[in-house]
């Protein structure tokens, strides 16, 4: 579109303008493409069955640093939605991790079942 509007006509701030249209065209918004797969559905994860025996794990960062602690590590009870909000450091190894949990959450809550984390092995 911005080359069909530049062909012909050039305003201070046309860029913008023809982006905002196109924005809010709906003709424009039907026509483009259905980027989204259909192929797979979609499975929401297991709660299990009593408090902190199915979890996830995170980390939020990197952030400022402060008392020598530059991230927070978020565990989250699937069933009861309880967190732990817990300082973390962005270069702390898997062990390092299973040293805070141990300290922090298993001492409360025992062994979960499973545990979701999207930060690899």
């Amino acid at each position: 579109m911005q080359e069909l509007v530049s062909r012909n006509f050039i305003w201070e701030g046309w860029q913008e303008d023809v982006a905002k249209y196109m924005a809010g065209c709906i003709r424009c918004q039907k026509a483009k493409a259905d980027r989204h797969s259909r192929q797979t559905k979609l499975v929401p994860m297991p709660t299990g069955e009593r408090p902190f025996e199915e979890i996830a794990m995170d980390f939020v960062g990197e952030l400022p640093e402060s008392e020598g602690f530059n991230a927070i590590l978020v565990v989250t009870d699937r069933f009861t939605k309880v967190q732990h909000y817990l300082p973390a450091k962005t270069t702390w190894t898997a062990a390092d991790v299973a040293a805070m949990y141990i300290n922090e959450i298993w001492r409360l809550y025992g062994l979960p079942r499973h545990i979701t984390s999207d930060r690899g092995s």
